[in-house]
């Protein structure tokens, strides 16, 4: 699909989920979602996936070869934790994670924004679906129609400490991913196996399979372009 529009500074792109594999993808357009855990991302050593923090403050973990934290209590030694974890807010869930991008304001960020498309591309894999704007109500929608309760917002990035629910915050390090995070229902803390959910119907009325198309936006130093499609 090739397509152009012109665009404001600071619009909303759609989401973008990245697959290392065309028939991942193919998969997710058949209404096929792949959910990993906190826990697999704390415990993953891949660049751009792993994040030993990930939805909570710290997390020391024995799998990881952390070494033991000493506990003590009004001073005084009381053991070794060899796996312990803090969060604030709800429970660990099942992660479905999208990229969410916005038009930039100028140049930079406009430079920016297209390093950081490949980045991801280069760490999650070359192939990707797409929604549009005016799709991702829809696309919102049928998730929520699952079983299970659904929570989805962009991940706030924070740099040295937050407040708020820990799910849904993730270091300054990482906020070149621009992620949209769907959380599916609830999941332990040590779940390490991935969760599967199917949606009826599938998705290839709403979502777009590796569209090749060219933004056209107007910043304060005239209209840039941005060429998204498979590398």
């Amino acid at each position: 699909m090739n397509s152009a529009s012109i665009l404001k500074a600071g619009q909303y792109l759609g989401l973008f989920k990245f697959f290392r594999e065309r028939n991942h993808l193919d998969q997710f357009m058949d209404g096929h979602l792949y959910c990993n855990t906190p826990e697999y991302y704390r415990l993953s050593a891949a660049k751009g996936v792993g994040d030993r923090n990930e939805s909570c403050l710290i997390s020391f973990r024995a799998a990881r070869g952390d070494s033991p934290l000493e506990v003590e209590v009004e001073g005084n030694p009381v053991g070794k934790a060899t796996d312990f974890i803090t969060r604030i807010g709800r429970k660990d869930g099942w992660l479905h994670c999208w990229a969410s991008f916005l038009l930039p304001e100028n140049d930079v960020q406009f430079e920016q924004l297209k390093s950081d498309f490949e980045r991801i591309q280069k760490e999650f894999g070359p192939y990707y679906a797409y929604v549009t704007p005016e799709n991702s109500y829809e696309f919102l929608k049928r998730i929520q129609s699952l079983s299970l309760s659904v929570e989805a917002k962009p991940i706030s990035y924070y740099r040295g400490g937050y407040y708020g629910t820990s799910v849904f915050h993730k270091a300054e390090q990482y906020s070149y991913q621009r992620e949209f995070r769907i959380l599916i229902g609830e999941c332990e803390t040590e779940e390490r196996v991935h969760r599967s959910f199917q949606i009826q119907g599938g998705l290839r009325d709403i979502v777009q399979d590796c569209p090749k198309f060219e933004l056209v936006g107007d910043t304060d130093h005239g209209t840039m372009k941005l060429c998204i499609s498979l590398p």
